[in-house]
């Protein structure tokens, strides 16, 4: 989970930081912020479980790509649409970063919920 987080932040970084990049248009068919938020949450959360059932990077990987697309799918999302959407988002420093803050937030209010209900 960490890793995916590091990795969209240090895009989202590196994106911001280039003035030399071409930046896609917002598609037609831009996904909504709060839809962003929601799959980017979901998403985190099954990349760790996956991470931690599997230690092979080869396997790791192929189980997330499937697992990705079945989720965006049972959401009604295509991973194109997705993907265009989040090539759009990584450009837009200020919207992504409020994105992926919603989404780590959202985690953190979780994770504080079940620690409380173990209390």
């Amino acid at each position: 989970m960490k890793n995916l987080v590091l990795c969209i932040l240090f895009f989202g970084a590196l994106v911001s930081c280039s003035d030399k990049m071409d930046y896609p248009d917002a598609p037609d068919d831009l996904v909504p912020e709060e839809q962003m938020v929601e799959y980017l949450h979901d998403l985190t959360i099954l990349e760790a479980g996956i991470q931690n059932r599997y230690q092979s990077v080869n396997r790791y990987y192929k189980t997330m790509i499937r697992s990705g697309e079945k989720y965006l799918k049972s959401k009604g999302m295509t991973v194109d649409r997705f993907e265009r959407s989040f090539d759009y988002y990584v450009t837009q420093p200020e919207i992504f970063q409020r994105i992926t803050t919603q989404a780590m937030d959202k985690m953190t209010i979780e994770l504080n919920e079940k620690e409380a209900k173990r209390k």
